[in-house]
């Protein structure tokens, strides 16, 4: 009591373990998911970039064999015809069983071909389902990264609260004055409001 201070001169501290320690974890969790967000949107926007050529190539490929497929089909439909008209024309002699063989195995063939490109378009039509399987794999790590960047922004709120928090913990004088009362002593737990110093002006 009755010493002299002068204006915004330190009056009072107030406790601030819990406020650092919560500050502390905010800030750490702020800065932790940070460099995780750094790392993890470098890689996924590769996963995506990649993802999507896949599907791109995966598509073109199904598109092409189902095009060589259809072709295929269309050889083995003329080969079938050209075996009837010979068959035909064999029965009034005018083909030799040499030139009918020729056309059965033409056939074969074509049906061997077209057999074959069916499982391909089959098995291309597997990748293309995987490649866009990937795709939304990575939609959903797009949207986990997108919730862990509103978590980022959350902690960081949270850290600039605690500063705030902090600041008040000092307790300054607003004049410069003289200490009339300590309302509030050392290790005294004070509430929001609460006199904790008072000062008079001894010029008044």
């Amino acid at each position: 009591l009755g010493d002299h201070v002068e204006r915004d001169q330190l009056l009072a501290q107030l406790s601030t373990d819990e406020l650092s320690a919560e500050r502390a974890y905010f800030a750490h969790s702020a800065e932790s998911s940070a460099s995780m967000l750094q790392e993890s949107e470098a890689t996924l926007h590769y996963q995506e970039q990649l993802a999507s050529q896949q599907v791109r190539e995966a598509e073109a490929t199904l598109a092409a064999t189902q095009a060589q497929l259809a072709e295929s089909k269309a050889n083995q439909e003329n080969s079938e015809h050209k075996l009837q008209r010979d068959e035909a024309v064999a029965k009034s002699g005018g083909l030799s069983q040499e030139q009918i063989e020729e056309s059965r195995n033409n056939l074969a063939v074509m049906k061997a071909r077209t057999d074959a490109l069916e499982k391909r378009v089959e098995a291309q039509r597997a990748t293309v389902g995987l490649a866009r399987s990937a795709v939304e794999q990575v939609v959903a790590k797009r949207s986990a990264f997108t919730a862990a960047t509103r978590q980022l922004a959350a902690a960081e709120a949270q850290t600039a609260k605690a500063d705030v928090r902090l600041a008040y913990a000092e307790l300054h004088a607003p004049v410069s004055g003289i200490v009339d009362v300590r309302a509030a002593r050392a290790g005294e737990v004070v509430s929001p409001g609460q006199p904790v110093v008072s000062l008079v002006d001894p010029d008044d």
